[in-house]
């Protein structure tokens, strides 16, 4: 004990030490598992200090006078950026001696060693006005050049995202300058932002690094000559040098971000010659990226961040603007983002704005090989992090020699297709998941503008077609076809019309088709649900024409929903043959007719028109040697029918026909002329066993038709013979130097004739019920 009078304290201070009657000593204060965190104005985390542990001893004299001597470790350091977050890996320690004199309010650090990691940093230098709610700071930390055995915590965690089994070494130096007012605060970021709005000291820290090297097991060969020089204050942090190499792969970085607390603004300069393998090699393990090939690089890239902090997953950077040129060489990339692997991609490809310009980039796509040229508008909407960034306009001319959409865009429903989306009309701009497939539909969605098709072989739901020519018009989710030729199915096809993905699990058609000399066999080989209507797969052969219009609903196997499936054409051939197609079975069974089995066709129109699951036919013609037929009706997808047809048979495949007609039309319909016969009847139940009738009332007015014909047939040829008498007698009548007796006798024949042609005439005109 020195005294017993106390004096109050200032306003403002804590109570002045000097007016204490004793000396106190503190043999230990220990705190355990302490957080400190600085916020930016929007109170987001700018600095995370985590697990700090304070150990403290102090000694107080009655002058005045404190002395604190301790060591502070904090077990993990984050410093969020906008490039990247900092402190990955390292461990701060702080051994101090500090000296308090509660008279001037002030503490002095007469001695503290930072270990930042294996950087050790002398700091030094003074707080005043401690006990107030804003202490005033005036510190210096100086440290290096030193030897580092691990340099990556030093750097933006975006250089080097894979950690693990990395070695890195290098030589690191730092100088930092703080001065200003400290405010401490408590409570959340939100409270900090609002009472402290940010506040945080004047500084400079500039950090040099130089002979780094990072050795990684992926990685071919390790990354040397690392440089890095650093300057950062509080609205500026300037990368004046960031420079690298590794194997045949340079890089050099310099780089500048403006008000990084509140809202950054980046300008990047980079130039680089790299093998993309390093970068993959780089990538956390569950990316699953694989990079290959070299990509050559010149850009810049400046604009605003949205997050600075880099805390949110979702931090994006919409409002950068890359400037410059990629030309990349035998580049390959395997990502869940890409349906197939990307493989042999050369090109050049600039960044102009928010446009890329396209310049004979070519590669393979799976089994596919592509090479473009042209124009993507608005590119970054394509980005799976896109969020709200509109719509990409394209404009390019695609060249392939085999191109296999079935791979590249594998319909929702069928194995190992992308997810199907219920609406991908409203997933369009919205924010997608970097690390899954983005769904061909979705992609689709976020499009617009034109293709022009150049295209060899082209692979498209199954079928494949050649020399594929034409634009292709695509618009947030719809293909337009603006007029596409190809050959398919041994023959040529021009499409034009639509195919709305907005949908994807049922994509809507409605398309013109216009087919010439196309294989049957081939076409209803393929397109098994049409040949559900009319059934000729497998027994119509040759070469046919058809013109269509079709409409309805692909499901999600991209097959026809025949539901919704509509279509008015016509088909037509003159060269094909139908064998033992059911049709033809039952009429060789009715008319006992086997030549009827196989048809070589010289023609066939046959107009046809399909709703509700049924086709109906009006107008068919077809012509077969001496076998013509005719028919109207309609069949349905489960084989149920009603037709009727007439057939122009020959006698000679008529002959059963006797013993089913009635007496009274047999010597009518085989009256021995050896004309065809016109066999009407009706067809009905259900493929493949349909039942045939004869059509009796057709039977009969085609026989009534059939003696009009002969009757006016008899006619005609009777008059003509009344005529061919007429005509002589008038000769025989002008005759000239012919006597009396012969005259008498011409006379007398005269009358003879005119009788007789009055009785025919009489006959002739007789009217005949």
């Amino acid at each position: 004990p020195r005294g017993t009078d106390a004096q109050p304290a200032a306003a403002g201070r804590a109570p002045a030490l000097a007016s204490s009657p004793v000396d106190i000593q503190l043999r230990e204060l220990l705190v355990r598992n302490g957080r400190v965190c600085i916020y930016d104005p929007d109170g987001k985390p700018f600095v995370v200090l985590s697990g700090v542990t304070e150990r403290l001893s102090a000694e107080a004299m009655a002058e005045g006078h404190v002395r604190l001597e301790g060591e502070t470790t904090i077990d993990t350091l984050r410093v969020h950026l906008p490039a990247g977050t900092l402190g990955r890996g390292i461990s701060l320690q702080l051994r101090k001696r500090l000296a308090f004199d509660a008279r001037a309010d002030l503490l002095t650090i007469s001695q503290a060693t930072l270990q930042m990691g294996d950087l050790p940093v002398a700091l030094t230098g003074q707080v005043a006005e401690v006990s107030t709610g804003t202490p005033v700071a005036d510190l210096r930390l100086e440290g290096g050049p030193a030897s580092i055995g691990n340099i990556l915590g030093y750097l933006p965690d975006a250089m080097f995202p894979e950690m693990e089994g990395m070695r890195s070494e290098g030589t690191l130096s730092l100088v930092a300058i703080i001065r200003g007012a400290l405010a401490p605060q408590s409570g959340t970021g939100a409270e900090l932002a609002e009472t402290s709005g940010g506040l945080i000291p004047e500084f400079t820290l500039d950090l040099t690094l130089s002979e780094g090297r990072i050795q990684h097991p992926m990685l071919p060969a390790p990354v040397e000559e690392v440089t890095l020089q650093l300057h950062a204050d509080p609205d500026t942090i300037e990368i004046t040098e960031f420079a690298a190499r590794s194997g045949e792969s340079r890089l050099r970085v310099r780089a500048t971000v403006t008000n990084y607390r509140t809202r950054p603004r980046l300008v990047v300069e980079l130039d680089a010659d790299v093998d993309l393998s390093d970068i993959a090699a780089l990538q956390p393990p569950q990316d699953s990226l694989q990079l290959g090939g070299r990509a050559v690089a010149q850009l810049v890239v400046s604009g605003a961040v949205d997050d600075p902090t880099g805390v949110s997953p979702a931090g994006s950077s919409t409002a950068l603007t890359p400037v410059g040129t990629i030309r990349l060489i035998g580049a390959a990339a395997t990502t869940p983002q890409l349906p197939v692997a990307l493989q042999n991609l050369s090109g050049l490809i600039t960044l102009r704005e928010r446009e890329l310009l396209i310049q004979n980039l070519q590669g393979n796509l799976g089994a596919s090989d592509l090479r473009l040229n042209g124009t993507v508008a608005n590119y970054t909407a394509l980005s799976p992090q896109a969020a709200n960034a509109g719509v990409a306009t394209i404009d390019l001319d695609l060249h392939s020699k085999r191109l296999d959409l079935d791979e590249l865009m594998p319909p929702p429903g069928q194995a190992g297709a992308s997810p199907r989306m219920a609406d991908v009309g409203s997933q369009a701009g919205s924010t997608r998941d970097a690390g899954e497939a983005v769904p061909p539909a979705a992609l689709l969605a976020c499009l617009e503008g034109r293709i022009a098709l150049h295209v060899d072989e082209l692979k498209i739901n199954r079928a494949v077609a050649r020399r594929a020519r034409g634009t292709v018009q695509l618009d947030r989710g719809v293909i337009n076809l603006d007029g596409v030729g190809l050959e398919a199915f041994g023959g040529q096809l021009a499409a034009k019309g639509a195919v709305d993905y907005r949908r994807p699990e049922s994509p809507h058609f409605d398309v013109q088709m216009q087919l010439q000399q196309i294989q049957a066999g081939q076409l209803y080989s393929y397109a098994n649900d049409l040949n559900r209507f009319g059934r000729l797969g497998g027994f119509l052969s040759g070469e046919i024409d058809v013109t269509v219009k079709m409409s309805g609903d692909l499901n999600d196997s991209l097959g026809l929903n025949l539901e919704t499936f509509s279509s008015t054409g016509n088909m037509q051939t003159r060269s094909a043959s139908i064998t033992g197609h059911p049709l033809q079975e039952a009429l060789v069974a009715f008319l006992k007719a086997p030549q009827l089995g196989k048809l070589a066709v010289s023609d066939w129109q046959q107009p046809f028109d399909i709703q509700n699951g049924r086709v109906v036919v009006d107008g068919m013609r077809l012509k077969a040697d001496q076998v013509e037929l005719s028919a109207t009706g309609w069949q349905s997808i489960d084989g149920a029918l009603a037709l009727s047809v007439e057939l122009l048979l020959p006698r000679e495949l008529s002959g059963d026909l006797r013993a089913k007609l009635p007496s009274e039309l047999v010597p009518i319909l085989f009256d021995g002329s050896g004309n065809r016969i016109l066999v009407p009847l009706e067809i009905s139940g259900r493929l493949p066993r349909p039942k045939v009738s004869l059509s009796m009332d057709k039977l009969r007015e085609g026989a009534r038709q059939r003696a009009e014909q002969r009757l006016a047939a008899e006619r005609e040829r009777l008059q003509q013979e009344v005529l061919d008498q007429a005509g002589e007698l008038l000769e025989d009548l002008l005759g000239a130097d012919q006597d009396s007796a012969a005259q008498a006798d011409q006379e007398q024949k005269s009358k003879q004739v005119e009788k007789k042609v009055k009785d025919l005439l009489k006959n002739l005109f007789r009217k005949k019920k």
